[in-house]
């Protein structure tokens, strides 16, 4: 892969080893799934790999409903397109929603950005609704993308 340099001046280019993410990811989408899958499965959770997910989640969420739920130009929010998916829980779809839309959003409460603990405790249920909504909207897409992320596919 080429990679542009300004240290030291003048800027020049190189080519380097391409990156192993660029090996093993077919897109930014399939990447962001095998993070928020992971997270799901995984026992031990930390609020480190916990506090981006709200990002990491709102832009998987919104890649596979633009795909899922095409509603044209207008660019709909995650509330209109949530709401054209009436076969899945009403409340997990609410959770889901809310969770991307508050936590990926800063809070400056205290002048600072603060630490939102509640993120460690709630996100692996998220993410398991999140994986549900998935696999209950197109079970081959998401029996397809685990089986990119395990190399294996899921058990029925």
């Amino acid at each position: 892969m080429i990679v542009c340099s300004m240290k030291p001046m003048p800027r020049k280019s190189s080519i380097i080893k391409i990156d192993k993410l660029l090996i093993d990811y077919e897109s930014e989408y399939h990447f962001l799934f095998s993070v928020l899958y992971r997270l799901a499965i995984e026992e031990e959770r930390h609020l480190e790999e916990m506090y981006p997910i709200p990002n990491i989640a709102r832009k998987f969420l919104e890649s596979f409903l633009a795909f899922r739920v095409p509603l044209g130009s207008k660019e709909p929010n995650i509330y209109q397109r949530l709401n054209r998916i009436v076969d899945f829980d009403p409340k997990k779809k609410e959770r889901i929603r809310r969770f991307v839309e508050t936590h990926s959003h800063p809070r400056y409460e205290s002048g600072v950005l603060d630490f939102d603990m509640s993120i460690l405790g709630e996100t692996p249920d998220i993410l398991n609704d999140l994986m549900d909504l998935v696999r209950e909207e197109d079970e081959k897409h998401y029996n397809f993308l685990v089986e990119s992320v395990t190399g294996q596919k899921p058990a029925p």
